[in-house]
């Protein structure tokens, strides 16, 4: 056999790629929306194809809980909201670098999600409080992890979106999305697998315009016009299917040609309701509230915000990352950090309480590049003055309507006398066995008694996460 050149090599392996063999192969690889735009040229994007099972034409959900990461970019210090404990267990004797004082003056712990470590002055919790009900706080569990990172840097293994898609989570109708221009949606960049490009979301209408026709089409044609523009998809399916046959059989990749067709049908129909939280019957006017009395305007980031994470609600979008700004607030005051503080937990609030009203079990992540460092006053609420990475730490929270997830540790990791993450502990040092200690918790509560099946399927044995470090871990309880 001759050399096969780049014009008639398959589109597959033009892009790099294995021949795919599933439909999610065929999503991840970008060749099912590449057959939709190929069937009337020149109208890049019109036709875009949602996550349809490739048999039936039906929608098709992982069934797995949604998960959303907040990234709160500059480095943070959620060490001083989360007052961390040693590697036995026991409070530190200061928490003077970490802006809560020394000795006697260590403000008191206060406990929230069933933890007993929050500081009496974290403004995260009250912004967490100001929107979430206590009936909901009281269904949300809450673990950290205590790991050094890099201050100020897009270089932190920290995202997990590469792990969760192959561990199942796809959404419906939405792929994974974020809220930045970069492979991950944040600024952090993938632990262990990359995830496929996420759909990268700075307005509302880019949520709608992604389902099906955009919303400038739907809104310049008559329904007539749309369905003859669906029925130029349908028979063109089968050329386009021959043009495609190099990938799998001419059968199948019609089917999924159709089916884009079909759905897309559908979806329009349906418009932006589809994805709009505030068309929701049900739950719309609760959530408009929620965010601020939300309208339907297209942009603001609580619009933007609520929107995604409810499509992570409904199983409609894969994971979803979203990123703050404004956290590199080492600027010799303690007022810009409150504030950000509250802000924070004001976002999850909200996360929270929407899951507890839709009734859905919601798995949080909160990140940042790096920490800082207060001047080491004796009394709580000193100054923050300068970048401190080794003071990092991340949480995660797990909302269950069925009531609180059970754990078995407050932390992942310990901190040490010097006030930051103790490099001992298998995360200490390591932002991407940080993130795999994340999924292995997620595995464990969205997955139950079959947690380890779907962890291997991701993290084969031999890896990071195996015997006592796994073990140690492991926080989630069955």
């Amino acid at each position: 056999m001759g050399k096969v050149t780049r014009k008639e090599m398959p589109i597959w392996a033009k892009m790099g790629h294995a021949k795919p063999r599933t439909r999610r192969e065929f999503l991840g690889y970008g060749l099912i929306p590449f057959a939709a735009q190929a069937l009337v040229p020149g109208a890049l994007g019109l036709l875009t194809a949602p996550f349809a099972n490739a048999a039936t034409c039906a929608a098709e959900s992982s069934g797995t809980v949604a998960f959303v990461t907040l990234n709160l970019a500059g480095g943070a210090s959620l060490s001083s909201n989360y007052m961390p404990l040693d590697v036995n267990g026991a409070p530190l004797t200061n928490y003077d670098k970490m802006g809560n004082g020394s000795g006697s003056n260590i403000p008191a712990r206060i406990s929230e999600f069933g933890n007993p470590n929050f500081s009496a002055n974290s403004q995260f919790i009250v912004g967490v409080q100001s929107q979430a009900s206590q009936a909901a706080r009281d269904k949300t569990a809450f673990v950290a992890g205590c790991v050094q990172s890099r201050d100020d840097s897009s270089e932190n293994l920290f995202d997990v979106s590469g792990m969760l898609y192959k561990g199942g989570l796809v959404g419906s109708t939405l792929p994974n999305m974020g809220t930045r221009g970069t492979p991950t949606g944040i600024n952090q960049k993938p632990s262990t697998l990359s995830p496929p490009a996420p759909l990268v979301v700075n307005n509302f209408n880019t949520i709608v315009n992604s389902i099906g026709y955009t919303a400038a089409l739907n809104a310049g044609m008559t329904q007539p016009q749309r369905d003859k523009v669906s029925k130029l998809a349908s028979s063109l399916s089968g050329s386009q299917a021959r043009r495609l046959a190099s990938i799998n059989s001419a059968a199948h990749v019609q089917s999924l040609v159709e089916c884009a067709g079909v759905k897309n049908v559908e979806l329009v129909a349906a418009g932006a309701g589809a994805v709009d939280p505030l068309s929701d019957p049900t739950v719309g006017a609760a959530i408009a509230t929620l965010y601020g009395n939300l309208t339907t305007a297209t942009t603001g980031e609580q619009r933007v915000f609520s929107a995604m994470v409810y499509n992570a609600l409904t199983g409609k979008a894969g994971s979803v990352n979203l990123e703050r700004g404004g956290y590199d607030y080492h600027d010799g005051t303690r007022t810009s950090g409150d504030t950000r503080d509250r802000e924070a937990g004001e976002a999850v609030g909200r996360m929270i309480q929407m899951a507890h009203l839709m009734n859905k079990k919601l798995m949080i992540y909160v990140t940042s590049d790096g920490s800082v460092v207060s001047t080491t006053s004796a009394m709580p609420g000193s100054n923050w003055v300068s970048d401190r990475g080794n003071a990092g730490m991340f949480f995660t929270l797990m909302y269950d309507p069925a009531g609180r997830p059970r754990t078995n540790g407050p932390q992942i990791g310990a901190y040490n006398m010097g006030q930051e993450a103790e490099e001992s502990t298998p995360i200490g040092n390591s932002a991407e066995t940080a993130a795999q200690a994340v999924f292995a918790n997620y595995t464990r509560f969205a997955f139950g008694a079959q947690w380890e099946t779907a962890l291997r399927r991701v993290l084969p044995r031999g890896g990071s996460l195996d015997g006592a470090v796994l073990e140690s871990v492991i926080k989630v309880a069955l």
